[in-house]
């Protein structure tokens, strides 16, 4: 399993809180062995251990980024159905750049919004920020 952390602040960031996030990732290490990541903007924090099952390569790393930078998730779990997903998204238009789930659920979101999750076959918790 991997390890999801996430803060949002209504003013700007302090050092303690991006602190507080960095220790929160590594308290979450054991889940996500593989590799562990911090994204941040100036109110949202997203962090990411990885425990590394689909798509290992180093591009599907998280957070994870849509190809223009204004969406990104933090994804645990798995999608059955992410292949089927996949194919109906390319038919819409849609290129990927890695073989993982997580992308194809951002995907999801960009093109069915909170509707995607209707169409999601598995477990998981995730969040998205649309910056």
């Amino acid at each position: 399993m991997c390890g999801i952390v996430g803060y949002y602040a209504f003013d700007q960031f302090t050092k303690t809180q991006k602190k507080a996030l960095e220790k929160g990732v590594l308290s979450l290490k054991k889940r996500g062995p593989d590799a562990d990541h911090t994204w941040q903007d100036d109110r949202v924090l997203l962090g990411h251990t990885r425990l590394s099952i689909i798509d290992t390569s180093r591009q599907s790393d998280q957070p994870f980024h849509d190809a223009e930078g204004r969406y990104h998730i933090i994804f645990n779990g798995e999608i059955y159905n992410y292949r089927q997903l996949r194919n109906e998204l390319e038919i819409k238009g849609y290129s990927f750049r890695t073989q993982s789930d997580t992308e194809v659920l951002l995907v999801g979101y960009i093109e069915w919004g909170h509707l995607v999750l209707d169409r999601l076959n598995g477990f998981f918790a995730f969040a998205v920020y649309d910056q």
